[in-house]
């Protein structure tokens, strides 16, 4: 995965531990995938639980 196909979209599935709330699983997300691929600060995550 590079990061042009990243701003291209894609989907996670993420299973997060129950003593996390969904907007810290969304942020340990995000701020992961900025370090990694060196995204930009404006970097949109959607989340949709089922």
């Amino acid at each position: 995965m590079t990061a042009e196909e990243l701003k291209s979209g894609y989907i996670f599935l993420l299973d997060k531990p129950l003593d996390w709330t969904s907007f810290q699983a969304v942020n340990k997300m995000k701020y992961k995938l900025k370090r990694e691929f060196d995204l930009p600060k404006n970097l949109k995550l959607d989340m949709q639980e089922p």
